[in-house]
């Protein structure tokens, strides 16, 4: 409502047999009942309305209108009928007992001085009323007017215009009436030609005045941007800030109307090349050019065959400003296939797709491959394609020759200085090779201007093929025998343990196919220093160690490697850079080496040092140590570790390292964290910042990070990874009281509420605070969390860093209990730090799977007769007694939510474990119940014979349920509903929930901000709301081909309650689909009254529009807000009314045909197959032509 009195549309007219509203008509006028108790109760009676009789005047006026219809002219305050006068009554009604007229009681204010002026003017006034009731009641209405109702019409129309003399000070009695009985009637002067006059003018002066408004709009605007542009180039770089004016430019334009810059249309050509999913995601959010733009300006660019000259123009700008290093480059050469196909060129007028060498060298065969040409920096990173030719199958080494030599002069005329051409090696660039007199002692060729031009073969396809060939024979070197055998072996061996010593190493690398033959980073891990040295470690160990008739004793292929290594380094010096990672040394080189001692040269023995802490060993190749039996096995270290922390599955495992630096050793770190099951990691020296895409970046899936670090001094920083299965929480307030230390707090719940664990990582920096100053601190927290120094045990007793020159013990694990503390022992983890790494395994019960909360109606009792006798009862007929379509609904809810609590009530139910149907077996459920007895007998009397009878049930249900876990998931992988697939395998990746710590509230206000965020537009401003109602009550009506919302049928809502799903989840209302289609005929006469009130009301009830929320997490580790997916569950009745109004806009559109017969997005029998088939019958059609 937009004034008082006046309806804007959104009411219907509350007469009987009268259904007008503002869509139907947009010239009637819609008025409020009085609040005056008595007018109200007259409007009420003369409206025929029963119902309305025991409403208050309040209510009334809220919620009930009347149209102008029902109103006579005398009535209204003016010719436009949309103000009544005070003491209006409706009278007009389409009833056998209409009530009597007023307009008969009233009569025209004339002059009574003379009987004869009186009788004239009774009957003009007769003729008056005579020619505007026919105008307005049409021929087929007739009133009935008499000489005495016409002479009270007279008295009463005195007595209302008395008091409008006196509204004209200065004017006599006699002229006020004499003016009045002259004046012409307004209807008679409502379209004369001065009005009409007047009336154009004013709309001339109102366009000119929005004309200006907008002007003055766009001004305003233009001087908003230009500031902000200003602002924008202090604090951001040009490239961005040109980026936001380009955006700013085209959001004014229309879709058809945008020009991109060349500028633009460079940058979106790169977005796209890098990913083309990126870019379509990028192109919803800003102006970008689209795919067909990119393609016309792309096949606008010269790219005939040949050299291009665009290319060499670009190049020659470039080296007018690159210094003499910078000059020095490189030519690639390399053939990539094509697909074979022919288009005409239509500003050409040529067919392209034939075989083109460049400088009008074309035949008659299609080309299948194109060489490509291209200019390479050495020494800056820069490239430019120079030119590509078509060729059949491969170009031939002569023309490859003279496109070479082409490409190098030209190169040489614009100053650059081409030092080497680098080819793959393909069967055409290995006879260019001999043509051109290239050998390994003369790996260089002449031009014609007689410049030497080293030539290479590309790195990665060298290493390829030395990987393929060593696949097919053994390579023989210096009178020693590498072959593949020893990979393979060494692989059969290596994959069935636990702790490998190449972990790297698949089946990929083992037997490639023709794709995986092509990747460069098998063959370079395959070829390394790691699967050299463990084949010499297996080989040592062949005959004594644990791994006898593993290998022969004689393998050289780390010979081989140390061999190939030293070709690469010594011919190829500046390539070694990009591709000899491969074979550079690392900590597991040494580790692995320094089990086999007699392989070590003495500057080798010095770096194994470093990682080991036997000093035991000889430091001379060839020389035995005299405690051989106490040399460190690897592999045995490993396996102790993990055999400890396996045995102790109840336990809570806790870590500590010394990370020093954890971005530069993070990958390092995660490779440790999944060999050993920890609980609990603690750090110190984690040299972090609260850079919230720095703290992104060391998330590990799996694990929650609490971390503290340092403000301002660099260095230093303690943190722990938490396992997202433990439930802790962090004691800030124990940081607080000593705020310079630097410490991290966590208490984890024990079996009760009485017994916690608390875990403290605390690191000492001389930086920070001296010696005396720290301890003196650390006894003020000892004080306040009740411990002494008296009662601290240090149980890590091993030295923690070793260096060659010291071995220190100087990470501890310090507690106050040590009978919680089953085992601790000292891990190396050379790859992280040269630190190692304390753990102990405490014994304390830890929750596993936590405990959730999940309400479930509870239907043991439920039975269907006796729901549907019981919803029989229910007082729905008090629905129909309420007009407010939100207080019908909410009567409607309560009486189903109180008939649904009495047969199945809401209960809150305790999750402790996953669900698993497989235990609904009768057989198991019973063998379990078996176990539990024999359990609990042989506690009582403690009989071995006792024990044996429960182990023995206790096997034949541990198999039972492993049989029938894998024939319900065999069974339901095998199902041909994809929601029960899905749901399988979802609970195989994820058979724990991930919990969410973010609060829910907070939670609630990031979703319901979506669209602000999104758009940028407050979803709560009432201005935009109502700018697009008006604008929608100013379209014109059309009633014709409009789309109108009918009112819906009791069976179609019967219908609809039938269809829905009863497996949906339930919304916040808790009302079930599977129950309220139970009693759907007796629901669908209420539900039906209620739907029609909102489609009448042209609303939505509230209770509808809430949701309850479903936070699904998008990724494994939950960070914040922008990870978790929202879904809406909303009520099942809400669904009914949506599906109804969509039906009927859905058969509006398919009648009147609104969508294109190609689109088959959501409509029905259609989908994408839909959309291939056209696609098929197109161009099957345009073939056939």
């Amino acid at each position: 409502m937009t004034k008082k009195g006046k309806i804007t549309g959104s009411h219907w007219c509350s007469a009987v047999n009268c259904s007008k509203n503002k869509l139907q008509d947009k010239s009637l006028s819609f008025f409020r009942f009085p609040l005056d108790a008595e007018r109200s109760k007259r409007w009420v009676v003369n409206s025929c309305r029963q119902d309305l009789e025991k409403k208050d005047p309040k209510y009334l006026y809220n919620n009930c209108r009347i149209c102008s219809n029902h109103f006579e002219d005398s009535m209204f305050r003016g010719n436009l009928k949309n103000r009544l006068k005070e003491n209006a009554v409706p009278t007009i009604f389409a009833v056998p007992n209409p009530p009597k007229s007023i307009g008969s009681k009233r009569r025209l204010l004339v002059n009574t001085a003379s009987t004869h002026g009186k009788r004239r003017k009774t009957d003009t006034a007769k003729k008056l009323l005579k020619r505007s009731t026919t105008d307005e009641l049409g021929e087929s209405t007739s009133l009935l007017v008499t000489e005495d109702s016409y002479e009270a019409m007279e008295t009463n129309e005195g007595l209302q215009n008395d008091e409008e003399p006196h509204n004209q000070p200065g004017s006599s009695e006699s002229e006020i009436q004499q003016s009045q009985a002259c004046q012409t009637s307004s209807y008679l002067t409502h379209g004369t030609p001065r009005k009409k006059k007047m009336q154009r003018k004013l709309a001339i002066q109102h366009k000119q005045l929005v004309r200006l408004k907008h002007a003055l709009k766009k001004k305003e605007e233009k001087c908003n941007e230009k500031k902000a542009l200003s602002t924008l180039r202090k604090l951001l770089p040009k490239q961005i800030v040109d980026f936001v004016e380009m955006q700013l430019k085209l959001h004014k334009k229309r879709g058809k109307g945008r020009r991109y810059s060349p500028e633009l249309k460079s940058f979106s050509l790169s977005l796209y090349h890098v990913s083309g999913r990126a870019y379509r995601l990028l192109s919803k959010f800003f102006y970008l050019p689209s795919k067909r733009s990119l393609r016309r300006w792309v096949s606008r660019l010269p790219g005939t065959p040949g050299i291009t000259e665009a290319a060499m123009n670009v190049i020659e700008t470039k080296v007018k400003v690159m210094n003499s290093i910078s000059k020095i480059c490189s030519v690639c050469i390399d053939e990539m296939s094509l697909k074979t196909n022919l288009i005409y060129d239509i500003s050409a007028d040529e067919v392209l797709g034939f075989v083109d060498l460049g400088a009008g060298k074309k035949c008659e065969l299609i080309a299948t491959s194109a060489l490509v040409v291209m200019a390479c920096g050495m020494a800056d990173k820069w490239k430019q394609p120079l030119g590509y030719f078509l060729v059949h199958e491969s170009c031939k080494s002569i023309d490859v020759k003279r496109i070479l030599f082409d490409a190098i002069d030209k190169l040489d005329s614009i100053g650059l200085k081409v030092v080497c051409v680098i080819s793959d090696l393909g069967s055409n660039f290995q006879k260019l090779v001999r043509e051109l007199g290239v050998t390994p002692t003369q790996p260089w060729f002449l031009t014609e201007s007689g410049k030497k031009i080293i030539f290479l073969y590309d790195p990665p396809h060298l290493i390829k093929a030395v990987r393929n060939n060593l696949m097919k024979y053994d390579f023989h070197f210096g009178g020693k025998v590498a072959s593949w055998q020893d990979v393979k072996s060494l692989y059969d061996r290596d994959s069935s343990l636990s702790i490998r010593c190449c972990p790297k190493l698949t089946d990929k690398h083992i037997n490639p196919n023709g794709f995986t033959k092509m990747k460069v980073k098998l063959a370079t891990q395959v070829l390394s220093h790691t699967v050299a040295t463990a084949i010499s470690t297996y080989a040592y160990h062949s005959q004594t160690g644990p791994f006898g008739g593993l290998l022969a004793p004689a393998s050289n292929f780390e010979d081989y490697i140390v061999t190939l290594e030293d070709m690469f380094v010594e011919s190829l010096p500046s390539v070694v850079f990009k591709v000899g990672v491969a074979f550079h040394s690392n900590e597991i080189y040494y580790a692995l080496k320094f089990r086999n001692r007699q392989l070590l040269s003495p500057g080798e023995s010095k770096k194994c040092k470093k990682y080991f802490k036997n000093d035991s060993f000889s430091l001379e190749a060839g020389q035995s140590s005299s405690t051989e039996s106490d040399t460190l096995d690897l592999n045995k270290h490993l396996i102790n570790h993990m055999s400890s922390l396996t045995t102790r599955p109840k336990h809570l495992k806790l870590m500590h390292l010394n990370t020093q630096s954890m971005v530069s050793t993070f990958d390092e770190l995660v490779l440790t964290m999944k060999q050993y099951p920890f609980d609990v990691i603690c750090m110190s020296e984690t040299w972090l910042k609260d850079n919230p895409l720095l703290l992104q970046h060391v998330n590990i899936p799996g694990y929650t990070s609490e971390f503290r670090n340092r403000d301002s001094i660099k260095g230093g920083g303690v943190g722990a990874y938490i396992n997202e299965s433990l439930k802790y929480r962090r004691r800030s307030d124990i940081e607080k009281k000593e705020p310079s230390l630097e410490h991290l707090w966590l208490e984890f719940p024990g079996r009760n509420k009485h017994s916690k664990l608390l875990v403290g990582t605390i690191y000492r920096s001389e930086k920070m605070l001296k010696c005396t100053e720290w301890l003196e601190r650390f006894e003020n927290l000892l004080g306040y969390l009740t411990a002494s120094w008296d009662g601290l045990i240090l149980h890590v007793q091993k030295p923690t860093r070793t260096t060659y020159k010291s071995s220190t013990l100087i990470d501890h694990i310090i507690s106050n209990s040590p009978t919680r503390i089953s085992h601790t022992d000292v891990l190396p983890c050379p790859l992280v730090s040269d630190h190692d790494a304390v753990y102990a395994c405490i014994n304390i019960k830890v929750t596993r799977f936590e405990t959730r909360y999940k309400y479930i109606r509870c239907e043991k009792n439920f039975n269907d007769l006796n729901f549907v006798e019981d919803f029989k009862t229910l007082p729905l007929s008090v629905i129909y007694g309420v007009a407010d379509p939100d207080e019908k609904l909410d009567i409607l809810n309560s009486l189903i939510t109180e008939c649904i609590e009495r047969h199945a009530p809401l209960r809150r139910t305790k999750i402790t474990r996953p669900p698993a149907p497989w235990l609904k077996d009768p057989t198991i459920q019973d063998l379990q119940e078996q176990r539990n007895v024999l359990q609990a007998s042989a506690r009582r009397s403690k009989d071995a014979q006792a024990w044996e009878l429960f182990r023995s049930a206790r096997n034949r249900l541990k198999a039972l349920i492993k049989t029938a876990k894998k024939k319900f998931m065999q069974k339901m992988l095998s199902s041909k509903k994809p929601k029960e697939v899905w749901k399988v395998i979802h609970r195989i990746l994820h058979p724990e929930p991930r919990r969410i710590t973010i609060h829910p509230d907070k939670l609630n206000s990031h979703f319901t901000s979506t669209a602000e965020r999104t758009i940028g537009t407050d979803v709560n401003d009432n201005n935009s709301y109502d700018t697009i109602r008006n604008m929608i009550d100013s379209l014109p009506p059309d009633y014709d081909n409009g789309f109108h919302i009918n009112p819906v049928t009791l069976s179609e809502v019967v219908n609809e309650i039938r269809c829905l799903r009863g497996d949906c989840s339930t919304g916040p209302d808790h009302i079930p689909a599977k129950m309220i289609k139970i009693v759907a005929e007796y629901l669908g006469s209420p539900l039906t009254d209620i739907i029609n009130t909102c489609i009448a009301n042209r609303s939505f009830p509230s209770a509808w529009k809430i949701a309850r929320i479903c936070a699904i997490p998008k990724v494994k580790q939950i960070t914040s807000e922008n990870d978790l997916r929202p879904i809406s569950i909303l009520p099942v009745l809400s669904k009914v009314y949506e599906r109804l109004i969509f039906h009927q806009l859905s058969k509006f559109i398919d009648d009147n045909k609104l969508l294109s017969s190609t689109i088959s997005a959501y409509r029905k029998g259609q989908s994408t197959t839909t959309v291939m088939q056209a696609i098929r019958d197109d161009i099957t059609k345009a073939m056939s032509r």
